[in-house]
């Protein structure tokens, strides 16, 4: 067995939200995680979970990070 060096490291994203008492999640996002990949995985997958309807009615993102999260998609 060889050792292989790459210059492109493996790297894998999860989402998890906290809605209440409720864990929403966990969400495995493949690939780059982008501005537009993460605004689909919020409106596309997290919004079709269980989620109790009286909670989406008065759910807004908040993020606590900076880079992707704050492209002009997501505001």
């Amino acid at each position: 067995m060889r050792e292989l060096h790459t210059q492109n490291l493996e790297k894998g994203n999860v989402w998890v939200g906290i809605i209440g008492e409720n864990i929403i999640g966990p969400f495995f996002i493949e690939g780059n995680l982008n501005g537009e990949t993460y605004l689909a995985l919020l409106q596309n997958t997290v919004m079709l979970t269980n989620v109790r309807k009286h909670f989406c009615l008065r759910l807004g993102y908040c993020q606590y990070a900076g880079g992707t999260y704050f492209e002009h998609l997501l505001h």
